[in-house]
This record gives structure tokens, sequence and C-alpha cells, in this order.
């Protein structure tokens, strides 16, 4: 443990991301995260979504729990 009570771990994840076009000239950006370790993949819609979902992964795994995976607000 560090002096903030957490342990030291090593997450891995995978990450595509792409643009793709919403309307002509307007681009969002898609992403696919998967937690390697648990297998867990996420879709989202906008690198803000992709931060968020993230920190919440990397939050989970430290307590060791799963989440739901692809909501639908996250496609």
């Amino acid at each position: 443990m560090d002096g903030t009570g957490l342990t030291r771990s090593t997450y891995s994840f995978s990450l595509r991301i792409w643009p793709e076009e919403v309307a002509p000239g307007q681009v969002e950006w898609r992403g696919r995260l998967q937690h390697l370790q648990s297998g867990e993949v996420r879709h989202v819609r906008g690198l803000e979504a992709l931060v968020a979902v993230l920190g919440e992964l990397l939050v989970l795994s430290g307590r060791g729990e799963r989440t739901e995976t692809d909501t639908e607000e996250e496609r």
C-alpha cells in the first residue's frame, strides 16, 4: 500500500478510436475501450465520454467490481 491506502496495481486497456462524420463537416469521435483483465467492453461517443468511462473502469477495477456493459447512452 502507498500513503493513500491504495494498493499499487496495473490495469491494461485496449483502445480503438475513430472519427465519424455525423453531419456534413461535423465529426464526432467514437471509441471502443476494453479492460483486458476482465474483458469488459465499453463503446463511447465523444472524447469526454471516453475519459469518464476510463475513470469509472479504473475505480471499479480497484474494488474488483464489474459494471453493466455497453449501455445505450454510451453508443
